[in-house]
């Protein structure tokens, strides 16, 4: 429960807000003043993990394993990142959390296309991405 806990409050802090809010009746409707996320550096294929990072999974067999288990992660940084932490959960075939491992990089370029590896043991059926840190 408590490796749980911290994914649980960003959502819980949304639905308070959600709930919060005040819906009016009058057919009225004001525009929207946040301006629209910038994903023009996302390269094609990647996703948006974060306003920072892109991140997409490299197909299998396109990397070796030093272990009996591994992922890799491509990952781009939008404005650079000194040192990137990346986490992944090992989910078992009942769809539980049974471990993680970790990956770090240090001084990823602005738009570079950078490389995490999650090489481990343990008997699980997948790797879930928990967690991009740039620092």
């Amino acid at each position: 429960m408590k490796k749980l806990l911290p994914h649980l409050l960003p959502l819980l802090a949304f639905a308070v807000l959600a709930a919060g809010s005040t819906d009016t009746d009058d057919g009225s409707s004001s525009p929207s003043t946040s301006p629209p996320e910038d994903n023009s550096w996302v390269p094609e294929g990647f996703s948006r993990f974060n306003r920072n990072v892109a991140v997409k999974w490299s197909p299998d067999g396109s990397y070796s394993c030093s272990h009996r288990r591994c992922a890799q992660l491509e990952v781009v940084a939008n404005k650079g990142c000194e040192n990137l932490y990346g986490e992944v959960t090992k989910i078992d075939s009942a769809g539980n959390s049974v471990g993680y491992t970790n990956d770090t990089l240090e001084n990823l370029k602005m738009g570079q296309k950078s490389l995490l590896m999650f090489d481990t043991y343990g008997d699980f059926e997948s790797f879930e991405l928990v967690k991009i840190s740039c620092y």
